[in-house]
């Protein structure tokens, strides 16, 4: 499961990079044409991201330092926050600031976990990592502002919702309910 999860993953990032080479190029068609591809892909995602998460659980992976039940909550609350942005995105393709603007905070709701792999980047803590991932959203946030002179209320409530997710996460894995809910889900 996890070399499908790498394997699905890298090629979210490899569409991620096409879909907005298209949208550049003006090749609307060809871009809605692998939209429905994306949207399977991240279904695919979602499901193999939860069952690597639990795999690992199970196998006691987690960050020096932190339980593997606790540290459940990261993984899985990271498919939470992609599957609600990228449904979002979906459900709002047709209004194209919005849509550009989810499908990025889906993209960056899955970078913490690769940005933990970064030289020192783990040892600092998922407060490092996920600063490290929600760079993009703040390099969005800054875009908006200079082009526009605003910042569009995707961002607003999208991005407040995927960093306030983080110490919510933290707050949540250390609580004895967790910990039984985390316990169920790896036997």
């Amino acid at each position: 499961i996890l070399h499908l999860h790498g394997v699905l993953f890298t090629v979210w990032v490899l569409l991620f990079i096409t879909q907005t080479a298209l949208i550049s190029g003006r090749r609307v068609a060809i871009h809605r044409k692998l939209g429905v591809v994306g949207g399977i892909l991240a279904a695919a995602m979602i499901v193999a991201g939860v069952l690597a998460g639990i795999g690992m659980t199970r196998r006691g992976a987690a960050p020096p330092g932190i339980e593997p039940l606790s540290f459940l909550a990261i993984p899985l609350g990271d498919m939470v926050m992609f599957a609600g942005f990228v449904t979002a995105a979906l459900l709002r393709r047709r209004d194209k600031e919005s849509h550009k603007r989810l499908m990025l905070l889906a993209y960056a709701s899955i970078l913490a976990a690769p940005a933990a792999r970064l030289p020192g980047v783990l040892p600092l803590g998922p407060i490092a990592f996920y600063g490290v991932a929600f760079l993009v959203v703040i390099a969005g946030v800054i875009y908006d502002y200079a082009s526009r002179r605003r910042i569009h209320s995707v961002y607003a409530w999208g991005g407040g919702l995927l960093f306030l997710s983080v110490p919510l996460r933290l707050m949540l894995s250390g609580t004895e309910a967790w910990k039984a809910f985390a316990g169920f889900l790896t036997r």
